[in-house]
């Protein structure tokens, strides 16, 4: 009893965190900016955010250029897209090589400059420099065993090598030996069968030859057995003929009878189907549905529009009646886009320049909410049956004629 209540008081904690995860990602929005601005160059920011910051991404241009661009989870960076300017990297390689330089220099004058080891009163030490000088000579010791090493090292490999060579040169020639004998196989082979078929070839000539020969022979019987026989008088032959023709008339005009009997069920099929169409479409489910689903599709856009945002264009083409023409399309827009943005035209010059800025969310559990809605309606499944029949309805047809 105690397993069972311990197995389903965890099941029940992984149901209920599952469902608290569920919730989080339908009910958090993702939180979006945008700013931009083009003067003498493109400049930008792109932010999106969802849980507090959790999950962030960031993208910076700067001069038509990408100046940084980030992933984050939790603070750390997932992903980064930021590229490298040259001057950083050569200010960075030469501070490391300066660096790497100035340790060496001031152990030099150290070494070499008794003046600094002197003691305050102008005294040199001399332990410390015969010091330095062991330690001096056990570098150059170190870096003398160093070199036999390596040495020894480089003799090792080049005798592998060498071996390795060896080996290699030793498959080769087996295997072109191999090779060889593979080859001289293959020639046996293939004379043996060409002396096959050429055997072949000369038994079925000669039986060619035998059936042309009774092929003649019952020719030269036919043609005697005719000679000997009644000759058919002329109006016989053209009885025949006339007949021959009658039929390849009366073939042609049924085979004409058919194929306008086909064109003709063609078109009652395209009939049927273009009137079902209509039926369906001027059906009252139908005209409900699709005005339900125009509405969801508005109701979803208008969610992932931005909430607020502000703007400044200046707009001008390289003809003053094409900046005209595009200021009378735009005022008929103006409806949309009047509160937020503000449209400078320019009939001196052609540019585009301003600044655009705006921020917005987006729930993904109003979207699966709009499309549950949508799916879980008796209409949208019966224009779906509907649809689905009329697919069908050509494969039936076509069925039938068959039989």
């Amino acid at each position: 009893m105690l397993l069972l209540k311990i197995g389903l008081w965890i099941l029940l904690g992984v149901i209920g965190l599952a469902l608290f995860l569920l919730i989080l990602v339908l009910a958090v929005p993702i939180r979006y900016r945008i700013r931009a601005e083009k003067y003498e160059a493109v400049n930008g920011r792109f932010q999106v955010t969802w849980l507090l910051h959790l999950i962030s991404v960031v993208l910076k241009i700067n001069h038509n250029q990408i100046s940084l661009g980030k992933v984050k989870i939790a603070g750390f960076t997932v992903a980064d897209f930021t590229p490298l300017n040259e001057t950083e990297e050569e200010n960075s390689e030469g501070a490391e090589n300066i660096e790497g330089k100035l340790p060496d220099g001031h152990a030099q004058a150290v070494i070499t400059n008794p003046s600094e080891i002197a003691d305050s009163d102008g005294v040199v030490d001399v332990e410390t420099l015969l010091r330095d000088e062991r330690k001096a000579a056990e570098k150059k010791k170190e870096s003398r065993r160093e070199k036999t090493r390596r040495e020894k090292k480089q003799k090792k490999k080049d005798i592998q090598r060498q071996k390795e060579k060896e080996r290699e040169e030793k498959r080769k020639k087996v295997q072109a030996q191999k090779e060889k004998e593979k080859e001289e196989k293959r020639k046996k082979a293939q004379e043996q069968k060409e002396q096959e078929k050429e055997a072949r070839r000369k038994k079925k000539q000669q039986e060619r030859l035998e059936k042309l020969k009774k092929k003649r022979v019952e020719q030269k019987r036919a043609a005697a057995a005719k000679q000997n026989g009644e000759k058919k008088s002329i109006q016989q032959k053209v009885q025949e003929r006339f007949e021959k023709c009658c039929l390849m008339v009366n073939q042609g005009l049924d085979q004409l009878d058919q194929w306008i009997d086909l064109t003709v069920n063609r078109i009652d099929q395209i009939a049927d189907k273009i009137d079902s169409i209509e039926d369906l479409l001027t059906d009252t489910v139908t005209v409900r549905t699709l005005h339900r689903g125009w509405k969801a599709v508005k109701k979803m856009v208008h969610h992932l529009l931005p909430v607020r945002g502000s703007g400044n264009l200046r707009i001008g083409l390289a003809e003053p009646a094409a900046t005209g023409q595009m200021c009378g399309v735009l005022a008929m827009l103006m409806p949309f886009y009047g509160k937020h943005l503000e449209l400078i035209p320019d009939f001196e010059q052609q540019i585009v320049e301003g600044k655009v800025s705006c921020r917005g969310r987006i729930r993904l559990g109003y979207l699966v909410w709009r499309v549950l809605l949508l799916i879980l309606n008796r209409d949208f499944w019966y224009v779906v049956g509907q649809l689905k029949s009329l697919r069908a309805e050509p494969k039936e047809t076509g069925k039938q004629k068959d039989r």
